[in-house]
């Protein structure tokens, strides 16, 4: 690709499938919203303009994607329109089969979101209790399903200072990257800012540490 080269369009599409969500995170941006999905068909002819428009990939969010019960066929639709389909998930409704399909429908990599390496903190915060051994598992299947996977977690104040810890445990479930998220303040992130957003100066120091952790390890991306 030339140096001086200007997409027309953008490289990557970000698309919530659905609000609706298995979870109770007391950080979601989402839960406040309440349109209705688009059906499958408006869905694949959008993405096959978005193809045409020379997007390169799609990476499926929500809420939860996989409360869809066309999820698959929807990758399926967006690999065969010539994207490159990656997803976002909490990994709870995750088990063998699912990652089996999803690898069957084409989907490169799958991001499972983990917001603490204590498994009581990680529950309490998503409001689910088992989650966060559902969300190793979910790893555990779709690395066995040959599908590359990393780990999301949303930086707040419940796990800035457990970088490393969550870094060995993404590393440990065969995960090839961690993405910390900016918390963002809306929906119920706004509603509980006060409480789990960090100060200037906390994020300055998640900032520095996380920039010397990437340089530091090799395990992960």
């Amino acid at each position: 690709m030339p140096a001086d080269f200007l997409p027309e369009a953008p490289l990557v599409l970000n698309w919530a499938l659905s609000n609706r969500c298995n979870f109770h995170c007391r950080h979601c941006y989402s839960r406040t919203e309440t349109h209705e999905d688009l059906d499958r068909a408006t869905l694949s002819a959008l993405l096959r303009k978005a193809a045409a428009a020379t997007v390169l990939s799609v990476n499926f969010g929500g809420g939860e994607p996989l409360l869809r019960e066309d999820l698959f066929e929807i990758a399926r639709d967006a690999t065969e329109a010539g994207l490159i389909v990656t997803l976002n998930t909490n990994g709870y409704l995750l088990d063998q089969g699912a990652a089996q399909q999803l690898a069957l429908a084409g989907v490169r990599k799958v991001g499972v979101s983990i917001d603490s390496p204590r498994p009581e903190v990680h529950d309490r915060f998503r409001g689910v209790d088992g989650s966060h051994e559902r969300a190793l598992a979910a790893l555990s299947f779709l690395g066995a399903a040959g599908i590359e996977t990393s780990v999301s977690t949303v930086i707040c104040a419940i796990n800035s200072g457990e970088l490393e810890a969550l870094a060995d445990m993404a590393a440990s479930a065969g995960a090839s990257a961690i993405n910390f998220h900016d918390y963002k303040c809306s929906g119920l992130g706004q509603v509980h800012r006060d409480e789990l957003d960090l100060a200037p100066a906390e994020w300055r120091v998640f900032y520095e540490q996380a920039l010397a952790m990437k340089a530091a390890r090799s395990d992960l991306q």
